[in-house]
């Protein structure tokens, strides 16, 4: 995404979460179904598609995207987005053989509930406090360079010294943190760890 001043055209004032998916856009966020790792999730079905509309599914190769796929984000398109059986340019409650999103197997259940404009999902806010933390936020992630603790260059051992009293750590991929010299964690800190956990060890 750009730098600088963006322009966002609402339409849709009478739906709050219409207009929370555009602001997350300019904060940051990118369409779910687009994002580069989508193909083991999604099927996008072309040949459903309304013409001029195809590039609205279009993966991103090169997307920087964050966390896990989100089935519920308030970013992801529903299952009958521009589909061939809605009006132009839109969606609709579309019959099955005309889905232009079919999501696979394990995750069928949210076939349904794709798309939804009820609320923030719990990823989109995790994902947003990311994006914007807190001045005294330090990022780890094992196995890359050194980095200086932001979210983009994170570094890359947990380093006890490196948080502030009262900051956060964030660990951003799993496995085991090891303090440097085994100095106790004794100093108050919040401590977040990736889904699916990391260990602390010697």
């Amino acid at each position: 995404m750009g730098f600088g001043e963006q322009v966002i055209n609402i339409t849709s004032w009478d739906q709050l979460v219409v207009i929370v998916h555009e602001l997350g856009h300019c904060l940051g966020l990118l369409h779910e179904h687009q994002r580069h790792d989508r193909d083991p999730f999604i099927l996008v079905n072309d040949d459903n598609m309304q013409s001029g509309f195809e590039g609205q599914l279009d993966l991103m190769p090169f997307s920087n995207v964050q966390g896990p796929y989100d089935f519920d984000s308030v970013v992801h398109y529903d299952r009958c987005a521009f589909s061939m059986c809605c009006p132009g340019g839109a969606t609709c409650n579309c019959a099955p053989n005309c889905q232009t999103i079919t999501v696979l197997p394990p995750n069928q259940a949210f076939q349904n509930t794709i798309g939804q404009r009820d609320h923030l999902s719990y990823l989109d806010g995790t994902i947003m406090s990311l994006l914007y933390p807190e001045d005294d936020t330090v990022f780890f992630a094992l196995g890359g360079g050194p980095g200086n603790g932001s979210l983009s260059s994170p570094h890359n051992e947990f380093q006890l010294s490196l948080v502030p009293a009262e900051g956060t750590a964030v660990l951003l991929n799993g496995g085991t943190y090891i303090n440097e010299s085994g100095i106790t964690i004794d100093q108050a800190m919040t401590i977040k760890a990736p889904l699916g956990g990391a260990l602390f060890g010697e």
